[in-house]
Order: structure tokens, then C-alpha cells, then sequence
């Protein structure tokens, strides 16, 4: 795919950098003793180089980088810059949703959850969203939707 300018450049570099070192992450947890269910979207770069963390965030225009912890295998920091909020990732998927090889199912699945749930602000869950955690994480674990029931 031909880039034609310096802001297609750019989110190209965002793409591979979310398809090598990135996750698309739809996950639910429960609050308290209410069981009330809720689900958060984040997408995630994470690296050892700062610097190169600093850069793709200053490509994206928001996000928020923090040290991570570090392997047992590697003495080395780890840094991950993480976008949250769905205004924020839904302009970011569709910078880039055209340069995405390995995530892009899962970006298209993040995109439309943000804006289902944009239409339909403080309604309750619908099955079908409260399914995609487990979507998005068997894709993310290398899994097949097609053996997934």
C-alpha cells in the first residue's frame, strides 16, 4: 500500500507498532460486592526503549506512558504506552485500521464495540458485548473464532 504523505507515514509506523509489540485489549471485571459488571477498552505498545515509546506517542497525540514490570528474564525496564477511552481509540483504530496486518480483527472488534456503545451511553451491556473479552482474548492468544463457541 502506497504512503502519500508524512501523516500516512506515521500511522503506518503506529500500526507496526501495535501489531509488533502492541495489544487490542476488550476486558470485563466486577465492582465490589454489587456485581455489577463493567468492560474497559485499552490498546497497548509496550518496549524497552523509552525514547521510542516518547516518539510514537508524540505520532498519536495522546496516551500516557509508564514503567512496567519487568521480566524475570530480562533485567531491563519495560515501558508501555497505553491509550484508553473510547473517543481516544476510536480515533485511533481508524487512523490506522488500513495499515494493520496481525490485529486488525481485533481492532475492527474494539472499533465497533466503541461506537455501539457511544449510541447507546449508560444502557446495559448486551450479550454480545459482554462476549467480546472473550473474543478479543482468544485472538489475542493465537485461537481461532471458528472453534470458539
Amino acid at each position: 500500500m502506497p504512503i502519500h504523505s508524512n501523516f500516512e507515514f506515521k500511522n503506518a509506523i503506529i500500526a507496526t507498532a501495535i501489531d509488533g509489540e502492541g495489544s487490542i485489549m476488550i476486558f470485563k471485571h466486577k465492582h465490589g460486592n454489587k456485581q455489577k459488571t463493567t468492560i474497559d477498552t485499552k490498546i497497548t505498545i509496550t518496549n524497552t526503549s523509552l525514547k521510542w515509546l516518547k516518539k510514537i506517542k508524540k505520532y498519536i497525540g495522546f496516551g500516557r506512558i509508564h514503567i512496567q514490570s519487568g521480566s524475570k528474564l530480562s533485567k531491563k525496564l519495560t515501558y508501555c504506552l497505553t491509550i484508553e477511552g473510547q473517543k481516544n481509540i476510536k480515533i485511533l483504530i481508524k487512523r490506522i485500521m488500513k495499515y494493520l496486518i496481525i490485529k486488525k480483527y481485533q481492532a475492527k472488534l474494539l472499533l465497533d464495540y466503541c461506537i455501539q456503545r457511544n449510541s447507546i451511553k449508560g444502557k446495559r451491556y448486551t450479550k454480545k458485548q459482554l462476549f467480546l473479552p472473550n473474543k478479543i482474548t482468544l485472538l489475542n492468544n493465537g485461537g481461532d473464532l471458528n472453534s470458539y463457541t
